[in-house]
């Protein structure tokens, strides 16, 4: 019932967002260009920091308990740790191409 529910208030947001786009009303335009857009950035950070989590609690365990292929999972969080240095601490890029 719990994830019924879910669906149901995703779907129903989802139309109405969608709905907004052809819709000329002014509070429900208003909700949209807003609210939704607000929502959707707390919602997408929050995810994001559940995959990172995700990620580094799934490999450091493969690399610590040396299960199958755990030297892929290595090169996996060494991947990320660099990503990471690129996209918080790399300063100075001109991002004009």
């Amino acid at each position: 019932m719990k994830r019924q529910i879910a669906y149901f208030v995703v779907i129903f947001i989802g139309f109405l967002a969608l709905g907004g786009q052809f819709i000329n009303y002014g509070p429900l335009n208003d909700f949209i260009d807003n609210d939704t857009t607000q929502w959707y950035d707390i919602i997408a950070g929050f995810a994001a920091f559940l995959g990172v989590i995700n990620l580094l609690k799934l490999h450091l365990s493969k690399i610590s308990q040396k299960k199958k292929n755990w030297r892929y999972s290595i090169i996996t969080v060494f991947s990320f740790s660099l990503m990471m240095v690129f996209a918080f601490v790399w300063k100075g890029v001109d991002a004009n191409w």
